[in-house]
């Protein structure tokens, strides 16, 4: 009897622990929402998925969720510019969060060598050509974007899909001069996963 009561009591607790993170968790989703209406606006933009706001290595940083896009670079400018601005200004950097495999990032990694070397040269159709060669070999499709700024990479297969920001040299900053908001990618991690808002569920692997 005694240890049928301490196990129902061991129930009992735990699940009151998980319902108050949850109701933490989405009260702080929704706080940020209802403080940050600019977020709340980027989720509007095609292939955005969710947007948060957090400190990251780098500082104030901005997640977003992108699906694949026909116009990563459109989208890009749009992140840039939101950041720089308004309820975003202070912005330090942007990180794209994909839906990255294993299968993805073995090609990527196939894959860096060229990309280095074009985002460095500016040998961009070289690039490509190397890029599409190598992710016939290695079964996933693969789009590249350029800007000013960096060389974004798209590979897909399937349900999934990697995003890679390779920054492209930049002449030297003046005095003053505003420093352009870094982007860079990342697969859907445990800062991901913190930053996902509870309606969406677990992360896909």
């Amino acid at each position: 009897m005694g240890n049928r009561t301490s196990w129902r009591w061991s129930v009992m607790a735990a699940a009151f622990v998980l319902s108050l993170t949850a109701m933490v968790g989405a009260k702080r989703w929704y706080d940020d929402r209802r403080a940050v209406p600019a977020l709340v606006r980027l989720e509007q933009l095609p292939g955005v998925r969710w947007a948060r706001l957090g400190q990251g290595p780098a500082g104030r940083t901005l997640w977003v969720a992108v699906e694949p896009v026909e116009d990563l670079t459109a989208l890009v400018g749009a992140l840039r510019r939101a950041a720089s601005v308004g309820e975003l200004g202070g912005v330090r950097e942007i990180v794209l969060v994909d839906r990255r495999n294993e299968q993805l990032s073995r090609a990527l990694s196939r894959m860096e060598l060229a990309l280095q070397e074009g985002a460095f040269s500016g040998a961009f159709l070289r690039m490509e050509q190397h890029v599409s060669r190598l992710a016939a070999e290695m079964g996933v499709q693969a789009r590249l974007f350029v800007d000013q700024q960096a060389v974004y990479v798209l590979l897909r297969s399937g349900s999934h899909h990697l995003y890679e920001v390779i920054p492209r040299p930049q002449p030297a900053s003046w005095p003053g001069q505003a420093v352009p908001v870094q982007v860079r990618a990342e697969g859907p991690g445990a800062a991901a996963a913190e930053l996902r808002p509870a309606s969406e569920g677990a992360a896909q692997p």
